[in-house]
């Protein structure tokens, strides 16, 4: 028979993410996933199946997370509380309200004991211990130490921004720490540029943290 025909839906957009023949379809409300065979690999039981990211791609069932493989089958069942996309062979999860790393197989390879982790970026993952953040290595040793107000990523794939008694700096997952919390605050701006502040006077900083102007300026048009 051809039973992906009598799906509601059948996912176009992870055709490149699974392997060729490899399919997630949507049948009575309940996403599976089923070979072009018309053999289900996964019968439709979960609630949400996520893009693959490097060789998994997270599902959601009952509220809770596992993963499957590019090939259509269940590596890890929907056992976690909570999960994030794998990353440099890791992939951040949590039971029992506390989170770590698992590998490809499902099992810990850094212990569940953080209040939060986001997924690796070259080698790199922002992750809460008590009410700070710092960024831990793929081997689970810290980078930076769990010192930071906050970290975020949202200066591009490649570049973090720390936050220390407010006051702010920038951090590499591939070259380290490119500038200490020294700065009042600072704005991504285009041309990969970074504007700064210091006592109200405004600078720039290249994305390799060198300092282009210094903050002497009441304002910089970028």
């Amino acid at each position: 028979g051809e039973p992906v025909e009598s799906a509601d839906e059948v996912s176009e957009d992870w055709s490149g993410g699974f392997d060729p023949g490899v399919f997630p379809v949507c049948k009575d409300g309940k996403w599976g996933v089923i070979a072009s065979s018309g053999t289900w690999l996964v019968e439709p039981c979960l609630d949400r199946i996520h893009l693959v990211s490097e060789t998994r791609a997270l599902v959601e069932k009952q509220g809770k997370y596992g993963f499957i493989a590019r090939n259509g089958i269940m590596v890890v069942e929907p056992v976690y509380d909570e999960a994030g996309r794998f990353a440099d062979g890791l992939a951040p999860c949590s039971e029992k309200g506390r989170w770590g790393f698992i590998d490809a197989s499902g099992t810990f390879v850094i212990e569940p004991q953080y209040a939060y982790a986001f997924p690796f970026v070259h080698g790199s993952a922002i992750v809460q211990e008590g009410k700070k953040i710092g960024v831990l290595g793929t081997d689970g040793k810290w980078k930076l130490p769990p010192i930071y107000e906050s970290i975020v990523s949202g200066y591009g794939e490649d570049l973090f921004r720390t936050e220390s008694d407010f006051h702010y700096g920038l951090y590499s997952p591939l070259d380290g720490e490119l500038a200490s919390t020294t700065y009042d605050f600072m704005w991504a701006e285009p041309h990969q540029l970074i504007k700064v502040s210091r006592d109200s006077m405004r600078g720039l900083l290249s994305r390799q943290g060198k300092e282009l102007l210094a903050c002497d300026y009441d304002e910089i048009e970028v």
